[in-house]
């Protein structure tokens, strides 16, 4: 068998001309779609969450966010550099997200040139910069597209650590800092380092992975952050979380309906090819890989919800082993050898029809929506005041700022109603059913005097599902503060009907696009 040094050698010479313009095409790729296209709708929100803390609103008091502050942390300075600049939040995070994902690539590689073997450097370019800046086409940009990315240098780390080599101590750091950010995004991605380092000590029959620079750095990374966002915003544990806990963290969707997603099958078969074609259990840096994607998956799994940003990055994982075993000859012979090859070009589409059909998916539902609804609004001008009732964060983001409006809810949506009543729906026998409706009315009493206080120029009000409107025309003071809206129009586009209404006494403005 060829040592895999001399392998990695010989497949970086082949590669080394094809990689770096593989890579210019990826980022080019990524850059030409995502400046052209809004962002997702939870990575918009955040933004305007920033847009607010830097006009002087406060995080969890004036401005209602489920994510713990560092999802909010990790975009206020690009918000705030792109006022600096006087460009687009919009661009300045497309532009950065690329940049944070070539920058990890780049740290993860000098860190694996420090093993006695390691994948070509064509290799791990072309498919690690695939599967971070290319592939992640309805994800882009996602707090988990940072998690991905930042969680590679420290997975590099570990797996250097366990080949037998020695790590500079300013590397260390690097990579204890990417270790900590990951965890801090979200607490759930501690998996994601711990199982890496379990196997790690596991396989050394020591403690000593778990004691390395890297590891202690990141926890003591994670430990002050923790701190600073405790005093920075205790309104997190003492007004949200609570919330989280009641309406939230209970909404889970069925185990068997988060297994069933498409998403998961791709990363099953991703896997599985990967697994035929290597011995991926002695390699360090495919077992690091592979234990933390069982990490990341788990983490999947615990949020209960199925959605597909939150596999992003055990995906991301999958398709790096993935195509890192491509580089190598296969170890299966026999049936093995031909289950290999089914699973390989399996693999390959899989991921191909995945990212095709994300892209599609988006493009023909959430774009097609806000599209229509845009071209709905325009004839009122812009510098509108939007009150949206709806519990789906989508129908009024990014929706608000293509539009040049101010969304007047504290919150991206009414989710807290939504997942009440979405929770009585399902469980109306459950002990908790009362407070739920509870909650629900309370909710729609804190969009009343939102409303009120704010007296929106245009309220749009969702009939997806359930009919909002009737919903919030069930209370009286609601009722009559409604009649004073007048329908404007309705958009029925991407799978999302909703009713735009107009304040009755809205003048139009005289020059179109302007307010």
């Amino acid at each position: 068998m060829i040592a895999d040094g001399a392998l990695a050698s010989r497949t970086s010479t082949r590669s080394a001309g094809l990689a770096p313009a593989l890579v210019a095409v990826f980022v080019v790729a990524a850059a030409a779609i995502h400046l052209n296209w809004p962002p997702p709708s939870d990575v918009s929100w955040l933004l305007t969450v920033c847009d607010r803390m830097l006009g002087g609103q406060r995080l969890y008091a004036d401005i209602a966010e489920t994510n713990p502050p560092m999802t909010v942390w990790l975009y206020l300075p690009l918000v705030w550099l792109a006022g600096k600049l006087g460009a687009s939040a919009e661009t300045v995070v497309v532009i950065a997200t690329i940049g944070v994902c070539i920058a990890s690539i780049a740290l993860a590689d000098r860190i694996l040139d420090a093993a006695p073997s390691r994948p070509g450097r064509a290799a791990w370019w072309i498919v690690a910069s695939f599967a971070l800046v290319a592939a992640p086409v309805y994800t882009f940009a996602q707090k988990e597209h940072f998690a991905a990315a930042f969680v590679l240098p420290a997975l590099a780390a570990v797996a250097a650590r366990a080949a037998g080599a020695r790590l500079p101590l300013r590397t260390a750091l690097a990579a204890g800092l990417c270790a900590g950010l990951t965890v801090a995004i979200k607490p759930h991605f501690a998996l994601a380092i711990v199982l890496p380092v379990g196997l790690a000590c596991a396989c050394a029959r020591s403690l000593r992975p778990a004691l390395a620079p890297e590891c202690l750095i990141g926890a003591l990374a994670f430990t002050l952050y923790s701190g600073a966002a405790l005093l920075a915003h205790p309104e997190f544990l003492t007004d949200m979380l609570p919330v989280v806990s009641e309406v939230y963290a209970p909404y889970r969707m069925p185990f068997a309906t988060v297994l069933a997603t498409p998403f998961v099958l791709v990363c099953a078969i991703c896997v599985a090819a990967w697994a035929l074609r290597t011995d991926i259990l002695r390699r360090p840096l495919d077992r690091t890989l592979l234990a933390a994607l069982v990490g990341f998956f788990v983490a999947y799994v615990v949020q209960g919800r199925g959605w597909p940003y939150h596999l992003m990055p055990a995906m991301t994982l999958a398709i790096i082993g993935f195509g890192l075993s491509l580089a190598r000859p296969s170890l299966a012979t026999g049936l093995k050898s031909s289950a290999g090859a089914v699973l390989t070009v399996s693999a390959v589409l899989a991921t191909a029809a995945s990212i095709s059909v994300t892209a599609l998916e988006r493009w023909n539902g959430e774009l097609a929506y806000e599209r229509a609804a845009e071209t709905s609004l325009a004839p009122l001008g812009r510098g509108l005041r939007i009150a949206l009732l709806s519990p789906d964060l989508t129908i009024g983001t990014p929706l608000h700022r293509m539009v040049g409006a101010t969304l007047v809810n504290p919150g991206p949506s009414i989710w807290v109603a939504g997942h009440a009543l979405g929770l009585l729906h399902w469980r109306p026998d459950d002990p908790a059913a009362d407070r739920w409706r509870v909650i629900a009315a309370q909710d729609r009493a804190a969009w009343l005097d939102m409303a009120k206080a704010s007296r929106p120029d245009v309220v749009i009000a969702a009939f997806t599902g359930r009919d909002w409107l009737a919903w919030a025309r069930e209370d009286a003071g609601a009722a009559a503060f409604l009649d004073g809206y007048r329908l404007f129009s309705t958009v029925e586009a991407g799978g999302e009907r909703v009713r735009i209404l107009t304040r009755a006494d809205l003048r139009m403005p005289t020059t179109p696009g302007k307010p």
